[in-house]
């Protein structure tokens, strides 16, 4: 819808706000803000998407914004919300190459999302529109965000390709973890339990959070697969 709007911008005071409040029936949002990379630079507020309940795949709809500041808490629901996304399989780059974007990739972020598939590279997502060429990143993909609660993958149980998720995200760093009711962090670190639920899983290619040494990862990805296998 407006892919390539360079110079597309919102109002500070309104930003985003509910625009897509209206649209209940909606079922693809792939690559509706894509490439609106001058000024499109207000915050995505929290549930965002909490009433398009019918969408079926959101691949890139903010790839290559590359003014966004901020990645909200959680895309689907506002706080203490209970939407529901049953049709939802895909969300392949999402904010791939938001390269301002800073935060952490809360706990909540995935929530009400529950039979997504794939929010990694996908290469038979490459869509043509016109005479440009869309290529999906990982979700995360080259974002600032520099840390993740390991628990963010627990509610999509489903999901079966992550690759690229972390992709040269240079300032990742930390590993937020609940100890009883408090979050407690671990810089530096990852997380054993990240993939905990994640039994389907069959691609982590290119996952690799920079940071951190690729070999190391990769070692603990494959025998993380071998013991859930």
């Amino acid at each position: 819808m407006f892919n390539n709007c360079t110079n597309l911008a919102v109002s500070e005071e309104l930003g985003l706000g509910e625009m897509m409040k209206p649209l209940t029936n909606l079922t693809d949002a792939s690559f509706m803000f894509y490439g609106c990379s001058n000024n499109l630079n207000c915050e995505i507020p929290d549930g965002f998407l909490s009433t398009n309940t019918k969408l079926v795949k959101i691949n890139g709809m903010f790839q290559n914004c590359s003014k966004l500041p901020k990645l909200p808490a959680s895309l689907f629901n506002k706080l203490g919300g209970t939407a529901k996304f049953p049709n939802l399989t895909k969300a392949v780059g999402v904010f791939g190459n938001c390269t301002s974007m800073e935060g952490i990739v809360e706990s909540t972020f995935f929530l009400g999302a529950e039979n997504l598939l794939n929010i990694g590279m996908d290469h038979e997502d490459n869509t043509y529109m016109g005479t440009t060429r869309y290529t999906s990143r990982g979700i995360f993909e080259g974002t600032q965000i520099t840390g993740y609660h390991e628990t963010f993958l627990n509610v999509v149980p489903k999901v079966q390709n992550v690759s690229g998720m972390f992709r040269n995200c240079t300032s990742l760093k930390d590993c937020h973890y609940y100890k009883g009711s408090q979050v407690e962090t671990r810089n530096n670190g990852i997380s054993e339990d990240l993939f905990i639920e994640n039994k389907l899983l069959s691609d982590t290619y290119g996952i690799a959070l920079t940071i951190w040494r690729i070999e190391f990862f990769m070692f603990g990805a494959i025998i993380l697969q071998i013991i859930l296998l």
